[in-house]
């Protein structure tokens, strides 16, 4: 053996005690964890469910004794998540130490599944699960639980793929465009249709209205989110198979609340807040300077010097320096400012209850929103002036307000020989007041004039009909 050879064999020797000296140092900083998984129910075992180990992308599934091993651990604090097919998840946080063991036990308790929602559709109710079609239930008393819902868009933006919930403008009380799948023609109208208990109402904002001018409303928007049970989105194909080719956007169905049978049960709400405007406006600038060669007179010297122009050479047409800068934001001086503090409020009462053959519910809601855009102070003070100190009225001053009142009833009654009865009637009026409008301009000088639209729109509509489906004929005078 050469000399060469006897130094390779001695560096291949102090390679591997190195190696294997490195991977005593890692095994001694890592753990173990173990566990069982069990049913809380019986305490049996859970086979297959698989434990993530967080912060890394380790998963391991139990055995048929419900047990687990992860291994190999490094050492830290972690938490272990635990996912099984009928069961709801958990998680529990473990510490493991360095070169030691830990255990964390899963007791999972049972998850319902629900499998038999009714659905409803233009052939009548049936199971969600026996229905062909892609039909998105709303529960709006789950949503009302976690958030304040005061307009339809509320209750329905952002709690259905494929939908879209467009605000058509900043102001109080402007319509809301909804969008299923997307848009789908240039020219014609993008809107589903709507359904409410069965009956198919008008979304138009011109419908029993005046023009308002500027943004339009919504009269979708005109029902009571309190008063909605639920709301079902049909989408795509299955809208025009089951409700016809007006129905190519979608179709809407809004279930409002019915009384069920025992007692009367009231539900009280009222809500209130204020509104402001937290955005950050950007600031104007505008840059002054004096002409070069600088052979001007006084009176002609001070110039506004754009950028461009100061950096041409002396001498050459509007050349001039920058010696001075000022800035203004008309959106941030509180003397001329279009923007105020605006308030909410909302107050309702309810009443459902009944016995098995006569149901009913009732519903009175009032809400009054004030906008945030008002006259600005120093035009508020120059019209004072000029009507010889009479103030401008309040619809000038503040011009964007929403004055809502709503009622609404239902009574259902079962007849002999499965035949049923259900009649409902709901009244609404609407007072609004949008910026820019053109039925009202009590001062023509005044920059933000207030146009005023009052609906005083009542729904009569009775659905008596047999439980089959077969509807009677019915007049209202």
């Amino acid at each position: 053996m050469n000399i060469s050879s006897l130094h390779r064999l001695c560096v291949g020797i102090v390679v591997a005690a190195l190696l294997v000296g490195t991977d005593d140092v890692a095994a001694a900083q890592q753990g173990t964890i173990t566990g069982v998984v069990t049913d809380q129910l019986n305490n049996v075992p859970v086979a297959g469910a698989r434990i993530l180990l967080g912060n890394t992308n380790r998963t391991v599934l139990s055995n048929a004794s419900g047990r687990y091993t992860l291994s190999a651990v490094p050492a830290g604090t972690y938490d272990l998540r635990v996912i099984a097919v009928g069961f709801a998840s958990q998680t529990h946080g473990v510490q493991l130490a360095a070169g030691g063991s830990a255990s964390a036990d899963f007791a999972l308790s049972r998850a319902v599944i629900s499998l038999d929602e009714v659905v409803v559709t233009a052939t009548g109710e049936q199971r969600a699960r026996e229905s062909g079609n892609a039909i998105t239930n709303i529960d709006l008393s789950k949503v009302q639980e976690v958030q304040t819902t005061s307009n339809f868009a509320d209750a329905l933006g952002g709690r259905a793929a494929g939908v879209q919930v467009l605000q058509a403008g900043g102001t109080i009380g402007t319509g809301t465009r909804v969008r299923i799948r997307g848009q789908t023609s240039l020219s014609l109208s993008n809107e589903p249709i709507y359904y409410v208990d069965g009956i198919r109402v008008e979304n138009n904002s011109q419908s029993l209205s005046v023009n308002t001018g500027g943004q339009q409303p919504s009269r979708v928007n005109d029902i009571n989110p309190e008063e909605i049970a639920n709301i079902e989105i049909v989408k795509g194909p299955s809208a025009s198979t089951l409700y016809g080719t007006q129905a190519a956007n979608g179709v809407v169905r809004i279930t409002t609340k019915h009384g069920l049978a025992g007692h009367a049960r009231w539900r009280v709400y009222s809500e209130a807040g204020v509104l402001n405007d937290k955005n950050t406006y950007p600031t104007n600038y505008r840059s002054w300077g004096h002409l070069l060669p600088d052979t001007f007179p006084a009176s002609k010297r001070v110039v506004q010097c754009t950028l461009l122009n100061s950096v041409k050479a002396p001498g050459t047409l509007n050349s001039c320096v920058i010696d001075s800068l000022t800035s203004y934001n008309i959106l941030m001086d509180p003397t001329q400012t279009p923007i105020g503090t605006g308030y909410r409020g909302q107050a309702g009462v309810q009443v459902s209850g009944g016995s098995d053959l006569v149901q009913y519910f009732a519903s009175g809601d009032y809400q009054d929103e004030l906008g945030v855009y008002r006259l600005p102070a120093t035009e508020y003070q120059r019209l004072t002036a000029a009507s010889a100190g009479v103030a401008p009225e309040y619809d000038v001053y503040r011009p964007n307000e929403l004055r809502q009142v709503s009622i609404r009833s239902n009574v259902h009654v079962d007849l002999p020989h499965r035949h049923s009865v259900s009649t409902a009637r709901a009244g609404h009026e609407l007072l609004q007041l949008s910026p820019g409008a053109s039925e009202r301009q009590p001062l023509h000088a005044c920059p933000l004039h207030g146009g005023r639209r009052r609906d005083r729109v009542v729904h009569p509509h009775a659905d008596h009909h047999l439980e089959d489906g077969h509807r009677l004929p019915v007049s209202e005078g």
